[in-house]
């Protein structure tokens, strides 16, 4: 989402250039979750893990059995007892005996029965032979055979490529097999043979998303919203990608449609609420998420970031008691623990902070958050071999933080160790270069190190920035 780390909305004063003592007074640490919000996701339909694909086989075979019913004047159709063991049966029987598998959710015997029917007509000129692939196709993507599926939608298109569902399906067993940009081709080809088909649109629009081609994610839904202008599900995504690129208008927008429907779902309401946080209309967020909550008692989640909202709005009396409010965290609970130590910490509370956050860590001991809020604490008390501990564990759990590299640099300052911070510092840049915090605090290392030069290039990269970080470093520098 851009650089919105916590440090470009501090406000404080630092400490008097020339005062060594007051270095690093509690003022002066920049805080590691002043908008917790940020570490929020956008919640979309299956949340691009894999379950819209399924949906576009599932679609596609319903549609296949309705439309290919063997009818009297062509087959005789037998019943399951007519086809027997041992009995001579045929390659139209076992297709029609396979689609009766499919029905019934029993992947292996469709396959095997779909198999035997294509294994009957060597040279492929049966009337149902495209179809049978087809359905022996989704049997296999059903059995997590993906390559299989691949190659035999390909050979059921080649055969007829009017097969109802053989596109999208080749679309999905591509998905499955990992092949993503085969699969925004089949996908397309798809929508080109039947444009009005919002399945189709929609499962495009997740591809690309999951790719991070958003733009085209976007099309994608905005396409399928021609279609059908009321669809919850692509209105909820076309809201994520859009505020995913900052396009918190646009976001807002789709979001709003979503919510206004007969039965809005609680995605869309998730995802508005964050929206609005993310602008920091604290109050307008925690409304909505509040009303989520009251229909959703018992979704953890909806908890944790109405009362992030709240504490950032500064209720926080109020974010303790949604988080004291009886639910059964699960996973969320090593979460909902460090949220209680962050707002105990908002109320002058360091002491019960750490308690909570410690609290955290027995829930989840690979958590690596609280460690870095410890360490700070613990660098605002003066107690840095307890601040170094602390952040040493968090980057043994995590060393691809950012946030936890700026910490470490703050406290190797804090022993004098210059050198190391700036070490420490340009591994942080390395990770997030837009991290204006870790390039203050480099700044401040090159001056320790006596390198005027180093501090004033931090500076000037974050004067360019626009970085409210950069006045404070400016009077440092003198």
């Amino acid at each position: 989402m851009g650089n919105t780390h916590s440090g470009e909305q501090s406000t404080n004063p630092p400490a008097d250039p020339g005062s060594d003592q007051d270095r690093f007074a509690k003022e002066d640490v920049l805080d590691l979750s002043a908008d917790l919000t940020v570490e929020a996701t956008f919640v979309g339909q299956a949340e691009f893990e894999g379950a819209d694909t399924a949906m576009v086989a599932d679609v596609d075979l319903d549609q296949l059995i309705h439309d290919n019913q063997i009818g009297d004047t062509d087959v005789t159709a037998p019943g399951l007892t007519v086809v027997k063991p041992g009995g001579q049966v045929s390659s139209s029987d076992l297709y029609i005996l396979g689609i009766e598998h499919i029905r019934r959710k029993d992947w292996a015997a469709a396959a095997e029965s779909l198999h035997a029917s294509a294994e009957q007509d060597p040279s492929r000129n049966a009337y149902h032979t495209g179809r049978c692939l087809a359905c022996l196709a989704y049997a296999r993507y059903k059995l997590g055979q993906a390559e299989d599926a691949v190659r035999l939608y390909r050979e059921a298109a080649g055969i007829d490529s009017n097969v109802p569902g053989v596109r999208s399906g080749l679309a999905a067993a591509l998905m499955l097999a990992g092949h993503y940009d085969d699969a925004v081709d089949a996908l397309k080809g798809a929508i080109r043979n039947d444009p009005a088909r919002v399945p189709l649109q929609f499962n495009l629009g997740n591809l690309l998303a999951r790719l991070d081609r958003l733009d085209e994610a976007e099309a994608a839904y905005r396409a399928g919203l021609e279609c059908d202008a009321a669809h919850i599900p692509l209105l909820t995504n076309l809201g994520a990608v859009c505020a995913e690129q900052r396009k918190y208008t646009d976001a807002i927008a789709a979001l709003m449609i979503a919510c206004e429907q007969a039965e809005p779902s609680w995605r869309a309401r998730f995802n508005l609420g964050l929206v609005l946080a993310r602008l920091h209309r604290w109050s307008d967020s925690a409304e909505l998420l509040r009303g989520l909550t009251a229909d959703y008692p018992l979704c953890a989640r909806t908890r944790i970031l109405t009362a992030r909202v709240m504490r950032c709005g500064g209720q926080y009396l109020e974010a303790i008691e949604v988080l004291d409010e009886f639910v059964d965290w699960g996973e969320w609970r090593s979460t909902a623990h460090e949220l209680m130590g962050l707002i105990h910490e908002s109320l002058g509370n360091p002491v019960q902070a750490v308690v909570f956050w410690k609290e955290a860590l027995q829930d989840d001991p690979q958590f690596s958050r609280p460690l870095g809020h410890i360490a700070l604490q613990a660098l605002r008390e003066g107690e840095i071999a307890e601040a170094a501990t602390a952040i040493d564990k968090a980057i043994a759990i995590r060393d691809d933080s950012a946030k936890f590299w700026m910490i470490r640099g703050q406290i190797d300052l804090a022993r004098d160790a210059a050198d190391s911070a700036i070490e420490s510092l340009e591994r942080a840049i390395e990770i997030d270069d837009s991290y204006h915090d870790a390039r203050y605090w480099l700044g401040r290392a090159h001056l320790e190190a006596g390198s005027l030069l180093g501090a004033v290039r931090q500076y000037e990269r974050l004067d360019a920035a626009g970085s409210p970080l950069a006045p404070r470093l400016k009077r440092r520098i003198g």
